[in-house]
């Protein structure tokens, strides 16, 4: 597979699907991967700033791309008040997830804000009382839900990610939740 693949597939399923708004997931997978790979390869390795630089813009443009391909996917709130957020990307120190209603935000704590980060959400939280469960499938540090939606914060849930290491890593996490209004 290379990156002409990758760009071939997303002009095969833009064509056939224009309306879907998304990067097929195997795309979304494989830029993640190699975008760890030259990451990793460029820690080890001796390269020039020039090299460096040219590669940091093209990381803000995958990053822009996954973002554009992240999205609320229509028709599937559910009407039992129960959703999910799919998020990964990269973290440096410690950067903050908040979901309030439809809208997913990150904010930088410490070190280099997030990056190369996506998301899917299954529809908004709701803005009443909920349970929630997070369930971390990649990354070294934590993933801690810092804050659950009450009327106390304007029903929002805050995320917390830190990763306490030296340099990036690469994080996933899935939160889960549902109303406790329908229990």
């Amino acid at each position: 597979s290379s990156l002409c693949d990758a760009i071939d597939l997303i002009d095969r399923r833009s064509t056939q699907n224009s309306s879907e708004g998304s990067l097929p997931g195997e795309v979304v997978s494989y830029l993640q991967d190699q975008q760890q790979a030259i990451n990793q390869e460029l820690t080890r390795s001796q390269i020039s700033g020039d090299l460096k630089s040219r590669w940091m813009e093209v990381e803000e443009h995958l990053t822009d791309l996954l973002r554009i391909s992240s999205s609320v996917r229509p028709g599937s709130d559910s009407a039992d008040g129960s959703g999910t957020l799919s998020w990964r990307g990269y973290v440096d120190e410690e950067d903050f997830v908040i979901l309030q209603d439809d809208a997913v935000q990150i904010q930088n704590s410490k070190g280099r804000p997030a990056w190369n980060m996506s998301y899917d959400l299954s529809g908004p939280l709701p803005r009443g009382p909920v349970q929630m469960n997070i369930d971390q499938t990649a990354g070294r540090g934590r993933v801690e839900i810092l804050e659950r939606p009450s009327r106390w914060n304007d029903y929002r849930a805050v995320i917390r990610i830190t990763d306490s290491e030296g340099g990036s890593d690469y994080y996933m996490f899935t939160l889960d939740w549902v109303s406790e209004d329908t229990q």
